[in-house]
């Protein structure tokens, strides 16, 4: 049982010695496990089973050696003012706000949550923030702009696919080299196209859908919000 104690407690060191943070059942340290048996001449184990009492001493003490504190509510509270004053608004995937976190986590000197709650954490907080940055910009449009947002979203009869239409999204999104068929009303998925050529009828059709947008009356400081 000493033998196994000893081995953990090593294998936690390490682990945390690089990462700063302790493994979690995502991780994989069969290989490091295997590294320090072997340096140190003993086995026994594969994994490190988190319910061991010895492990909460463990993670205290290695704690303690690279100074690193738990996370607590109030700490959390910072961690999640930070992420949505600094990190959300970058549109980052979730895989680089996770790695962000860590990086945070690093910085501060705290141990982060463990992995799978740290994904949910972030998940419920970006949900949070994508409402309120939602509800900021919807109350800073007037209402001739709202009215000209709905009519721009509206859809013609024209504008719907026919069926048996199976040209991609990508095809869609381009105006094929052929001559330029101007709508009299620009909506918003002649906005998403995108020209294949800037010959003379496709940069008036540029200048008219940069009309459009215009049209709309945006607030000038929206990039800010």
């Amino acid at each position: 049982h000493g033998t196994h104690n000893q081995l953990a407690f090593a294998v936690m060191l390490k682990f945390f010695e690089i990462n700063q943070r302790f493994p979690s059942q995502q991780d994989d340290i069969v290989g490091l496990i295997s590294a320090i048996a072997g340096q140190l001449n003993c086995g026994g184990i594969t994994e490190l089973d988190s319910s061991n009492r010895s492990y909460k001493r463990f993670r205290l003490e290695i704690r303690s050696q690279f100074g690193f504190r738990r996370t607590t509510l109030a700490s959390q509270q910072l961690f999640l003012e930070h992420y949505n004053a600094a990190i959300f608004p970058e549109a980052l995937t979730q895989a680089q706000e996770l790695e962000k976190a860590y990086e945070y986590y690093r910085i501060q000197k705290l141990e982060p949550p463990a992995h799978l709650q740290l994904e949910r954490i972030l998940k419920s907080a970006h949900h949070n923030f994508e409402l309120e940055y939602f509800k900021t910009i919807e109350q800073s449009l007037s209402n001739e702009t709202k009215l000209a947002i709905d009519d721009l979203l509206k859809k013609v009869e024209s504008e719907e696919a026919e069926p048996g239409d199976d040209t991609t999204e990508a095809e869609d999104d381009v105006i094929a080299d052929a001559p330029m068929m101007c709508p009299s009303i620009i909506r918003f998925n002649e906005l998403k196209k995108q020209t294949a050529e800037l010959k003379i009828d496709a940069i008036l059709y540029e200048i008219k859908k940069y009309e459009r947008i215009q049209s709309l009356k945006l607030p000038q400081n929206i990039e800010l919000l």
